[in-house]
């Protein structure tokens, strides 16, 4: 990881220069995840988008973000998530500057990619940091604290957002927030401490790979990462864009109202992660294990996806916040990969574990669109119910096969992997 050590930190100077400046760089990934569902109208309106290229526009990002997982596990296990992270954010910021300043789509999609490679490390380097500077056991309960910045991120582009629009445009918008991301990546760069994996010897690179290799084989990470990775992929695929037309659609709400409910899923999303933990953290000491609290979530959340695929509009409010609180309740499988591998590795472990994430959410967002373009647009420009349904009921089959090839490998009582 890093190549300086420091000697540990008490929990409140941990909280003040680890957790809050990464949290920080997190807030602003969820920011710039979710605004595309705010300003999805004014983007339709001046670049003529259809369903599947607006969501091909939206799902670029996580298309991006994918694409540099690899080397970013790299580079975070070699230079540490200081460096990394405060060198992605002025990525970020670039990207959204040519957002602002785009005239077509083309130039648009280009800053939305550098937008998404900017900010593709901002939870893998706080989990990382976390795992650097927390007992691992601990990890369930601020990995979840952690989930609150992310949570704030998309709570401002929502409600808040909207107010903002009433006095400034889009593009105006995103200067703003290229700013405030530099101010980000100082503020990461300057306070966080440098510290080694733990003491003794580092591993070479050769036992890195070797280690890396075993993991790459073993059949428990990937049913564990797929039964995960699809879950959260349709969690962020309408968090960050679909909720936003079913709204409109089904539920026959304004854009007020639309954006008002788009911040009762972000609420809920700020409070579901920690709340995850909490109880996690809690439940470890009776010996249950928080692999078998993840799956419990899991549960949970098809049965919320179940009402939002047959339009249960009367519930909009309720489902909407559920949504929100349980789709971020998964992240605490991120807390599970570094107590399962080396320290070594951790970084290529969650890097890797992230690439599928953002592919598959890259491939629902988009997918969404496509299969909502089957049906005929109807009058205002909304689209139809049935299409939103199907949509959502592909998406939960697929989720349900990776659920149910998990479980056959897997015993509850002891909370491990199948022998």
């Amino acid at each position: 990881m890093t190549t300086a050590a420091t000697a540990p930190l008490g929990i409140r100077a941990t909280l003040l220069t680890v957790l809050v400046p990464f949290g920080f760089g997190y807030y602003f990934s969820y920011l710039f995840r979710t605004v595309n569902a705010v300003i999805s109208p004014q983007l339709s309106a001046e670049f003529a988008l259809g369903a599947g290229d607006l969501g091909l526009l939206t799902s670029i990002y996580f298309f991006a973000f994918a694409l540099t997982q690899i080397p970013l596990g790299i580079a975070l296990d070699r230079y540490g998530p200081r460096r990394v992270q405060a060198a992605l954010m002025v990525v970020a910021a670039a990207g959204a500057v040519v957002f602002a300043v785009g005239t077509d789509f083309a130039m648009v999609a280009i800053g939305r990619a550098l937008i998404g490679a900017g900010v593709s490390g901002a939870l893998m380097a706080a989990v990382q940091a976390n795992a650097l500077w927390w007992p691992r056991d601990r990890l369930p309960l601020v990995n979840g604290l952690m989930t609150m910045f992310g949570g704030s991120g998309a709570i401002t582009a929502t409600a808040p957002l909207e107010a903002v629009l009433g006095f400034v445009g889009w593009r105006e918008v995103f200067w703003g927030i290229a700013a405030l991301t530099i101010v980000c990546a100082l503020f990461i760069y300057l306070v966080v401490p440098e510290r080694r994996v733990e003491a003794g010897p580092r591993p070479s690179a050769e036992e890195q790979r070797r280690l890396f290799r075993s993991v790459i084989r073993d059949g428990f990470f990937w049913r564990l990462t797929l039964m995960f990775v699809s879950v959260h992929a349709a969690f962020q695929s309408y968090q960050t864009l679909w909720a936003a037309p079913w709204l409109r659609d089904i539920a026959g709400f304004d854009r007020v109202a639309v954006a008002n409910h788009l911040l009762l899923i972000q609420i809920g999303f700020f409070c579901g992660g920690v709340s995850a933990g909490v109880i996690a953290d809690r439940l470890r000491l009776k010996s249950i294990p928080p692999l078998n609290v993840f799956i419990a979530i899991l549960v949970v959340f098809f049965v919320v996806q179940v009402f939002v695929a047959i339009g249960a509009a009367g519930i909009a409010a309720v489902l909407w916040l559920a949504w929100g609180l349980v789709g971020a309740a998964t992240l605490l499988c991120f807390s599970i990969f570094p107590q399962l591998y080396p320290p070594a590795i951790t970084g290529r472990v969650i890097t890797l574990v992230n690439l599928m994430m953002f592919i598959f959410s890259f491939a629902f967002q988009w997918g969404v669109g496509i299969v909502i373009d089957q049906w005929a647009v109807l009058p205002g420009g909304r689209f139809d119910p049935e299409a939103h349904g199907a949509a959502m009921f592909i998406l939960m089959a697929i989720e349900a096969l990776f659920f149910a090839v998990f479980l056959v490998h897997y015993r509850f009582r002891a909370g491990t992997r199948a022998p």
